[in-house]
C-alpha cells in the first residue's frame, strides 16, 4: 500500500454510472465479479463492462473471473432497457468479504455503492468531494448519504467533507437522482485511521 491512498471516483449520469474500483495495484489482475439484474427484468444492461488499460471486458450475468493488466480497474454501466443492476467485485482479493465493492444502480430506485467491507469493526478516514454538474439549471442532483453497516451515518453536502466512520461496511447512497443532462461526480479517498 502506498502512503497516499488513491482517489477513486463514482460518477452517475442519465441511465448509468462509472466507478473506479482501483487506481493503484496490478500490474496483473484476476478477480471475481458477479452481475445480476433487478427482479422482474429480463433485459441485461446495454453496457456492463470492467475496464483495465487497453482492455474492456463485457460482463456476463452470474459469476465470473475478470482478468487484465495495468494500474487501474473501473466499472461502466449503461442500463439501456434494463431497469437495474447489482454488480459485486473483489479486485484486491480481500479475504474478509467475497465482494467489498457492491454497486446497485436502478432506473427507478435509490443507488447504493458499497466501497469497503471488513470482518471486524474498522476505523476509517474518508475524504469526499461531491460535485453536481450539467449544462442546465438546475444541474444534476441527488440526496447523497454515507451509510455505515447499512444505516445512514451522515448526509454528504456538495463540496469537500471528511468523515471518521467506524464499522464493517461503508457505502454511498444516492436518492432522488435527477440527471438533467448532467452528472454527479463523487471523489473519495479512504484509509485506515
Amino acid at each position: 500500500m502506498s502512503s497516499t491512498p488513491p482517489q477513486l471516483t463514482i460518477q452517475l449520469f442519465q441511465g448509468g454510472f462509472s466507478q473506479d474500483l482501483a487506481q493503484s495495484g496490478g500490474p496483473n489482475w484476476s478477480f471475481p465479479v458477479f452481475y445480476e439484474i433487478e427482479a422482474g427484468n429480463n433485459e441485461p444492461a446495454q453496457i456492463a463492462n470492467i475496464i483495465t488499460p487497453g482492455k474492456t471486458t463485457p460482463l456476463q450475468l452470474g459469476s465470473q473471473t475478470v482478468t487484465g493488466s495495468g494500474s487501474s480497474v473501473s466499472l461502466v454501466v449503461d442500463l439501456g432497457p434494463c431497469t437495474g443492476v447489482k454488480i459485486g467485485s473483489n479486485p484486491f482479493g480481500e479475504p474478509d468479504c467475497d465482494y467489498p465493492f457492491i454497486s446497485i444502480f436502478s432506473a427507478t430506485d435509490s443507488d447504493t455503492f458499497q466501497i469497503a467491507c471488513t470482518s471486524e469493526t474498522t476505523n476509517w478516514n474518508l475524504d469526499v468531494t461531491l460535485e453536481f454538474t450539467g449544462p442546465e439549471m438546475p444541474p444534476a442532483f441527488a440526496d447523497v448519504s454515507l451509510l455505515v453497516d447499512g444505516a445512514t451515518y451522515k448526509s454528504i453536502p456538495a463540496g469537500q467533507s471528511s468523515y471518521n466512520p467506524s464499522g464493517t461496511t461503508l457505502s454511498f447512497e444516492f436518492d432522488n437522482f435527477k440527471a438533467n443532462n448532467g452528472a454527479i461526480k463523487l471523489l473519495y479517498t479512504l484509509s485506515l485511521t
